[in-house]
C-alpha cells in the first residue's frame, strides 16, 4: 500500500505540473511556478483523502477490471473537482487558469489507470510464460471455461499448461479467450489429443449430455488421457 501511495503522489504531481505546460506553452514563468508550489499541496491532500474515501488503495492491482477503471474516474473526477472548488474557495482563482484543471484531471485519470492496467499486463504476460507442466485442452469455450483459464493462470500450484479450448460453436473456433485459443469444436477432439500430446482434458460445460459424456469420455480413455 505505500508503494501505491507512492506511485500515485509522482502520478498527481506529474499530471498536475503537466498540465502547466500544456497550457502555457511549456513555459513558466515566476507567478506560474510561485502559484504551483502553493496550490500543489492542497491538490494532493484533497485527492489522497478522497482517494481513500473511493477504495482505491483497497483494490489489487493485478485483477484491476472494468469496475476499477469505473471507480478511478469517478475518484479522479471528483477529486478534481473538489480541488478546484476548494482552490475557489481561497483563491479565487486569482492567476489560476480553469484550463490547468481539466487538462490535469484527463491526464491523472490516464496516469492513474494506466499505472493499474500496466500492472495486469505484466502479471498476464509473466503469468503466461510461466505455465509449465500438464498440457491440458479445455472443453467448453463458455462462462465456466474462462473461468477455469483464470483458475489455471492464478494457481501456479496446478501445473497446468493450456493449449486451447475446445467449443461446439463453430463460430467461435479461431478467437482467443485471454491469448489461448478455441482450435475447433468435439469433432476434432480426437485429432487434438493425439497431435497436441494432450495429458488431460477439463470438461467445463456444466450439465453436459450424458451421450456427450459417455462419447468424450470413451474417446479419452481409449487414448489414455485423464478428464
Amino acid at each position: 500500500r505505500i508503494l501505491e501511495v507512492g506511485v500515485d503522489f509522482i502520478l498527481i504531481c506529474l499530471a498536475y505540473i503537466s498540465a502547466n505546460l500544456l497550457r502555457y506553452e511549456g513555459i513558466l514563468t515566476i507567478d506560474s511556478q510561485d502559484i504551483i508550489v502553493k496550490s500543489l499541496p492542497l491538490v494532493l491532500i484533497v485527492k489522497y483523502l478522497v482517494f481513500f474515501k473511493f477504495g482505491l488503495y483497497r483494490g489489487m492491482w493485478r485483477y484491476v477490471s472494468v469496475l476499477d477503471l469505473v471507480n478511478i474516474f469517478k475518484a479522479v473526477s471528483f477529486a478534481s473537482l473538489a480541488s478546484a472548488a476548494l482552490i475557489l474557495f481561497i483563491w479565487r482563482f486569482q492567476g489560476f487558469s480553469r484550463a490547468v484543471f481539466i487538462i490535469d484531471w484527463l491526464m491523472l485519470f490516464l496516469f492513474i489507470s494506466g499505472s493499474r492496467v500496466l500492472e495486469r499486463v505484466y502479471k498476464e504476460i509473466f503469468d503466461q510464460a510461466s505455465l509449465s507442466g500438464k498440457k491440458v485442452l479445455i472443453y467448453g469455450a463458455g462462462d465456466a471455461g474462462e473461468f477455469a483459464l483464470r483458475e489455471i493462470k492464478n494457481n501456479k500450484l496446478l501445473h497446468y499448461e493450456p493449449i486451447g479450448f475446445l467449443d461446439d460453436d463453430e463460430e467461435k473456433t479461431g478467437h482467443r479467450i485471454h491469448g489461448v485459443a478455441i482450435l475447433g469444436t468435439r469433432s476434432d477432439l480426437e485429432r487434438f489429443l493425439k497431435s497436441k500430446e494432450v495429458d488431460e482434458l477439463i470438461i467445463a460445460i456444466p450439465g453436459l449430455d450424458k451421450y456427450i459424456l459417455d462419447e468424450i469420455t470413451s474417446i479419452c480413455n481409449g487414448l489414455e488421457v485423464k478428464h
